[in-house]
């Protein structure tokens, strides 16, 4: 069963402390700064050209937040998990996880 409100959204490495900034200021004010932190690059290794997170969206911010990724802006993308799993998005991105060394 899907789960309501669920997200993917991916943003640039360019838009990368933007983002976190926007999130800890419009929905989540715990946190919010840590929201896009798993890289995302072509190869799989750094740098990343792109952040990523998987997102269930509270009710309270919900429509907040779509309205910010449904902006127009190419740089932010969302993709319903409902629809998407998480290697689909990569597959449709050209993308890969960058594996931490730590």
């Amino acid at each position: 069963m899907p789960i309501p409100n669920k997200y993917i959204i991916v943003v640039t490495a360019a838009l990368q402390e933007a983002s976190n900034n926007w999130v800890k200021t419009n929905a989540d004010t715990v946190g919010g700064e840590n929201t896009f932190t798993n890289g995302l690059s072509a190869s799989g290794e750094e740098p990343a050209t792109h952040y990523w997170c998987n997102w269930r969206l509270d009710d309270s911010y919900k429509d907040n937040v779509l309205t910010w990724v449904s902006n127009g802006n190419p740089n932010v993308q969302k993709f319903d998990v409902s629809e998407y799993t998480n290697q689909q998005v990569l597959d449709e991105l050209g993308l890969k996880v960058i594996e931490s060394n730590t």
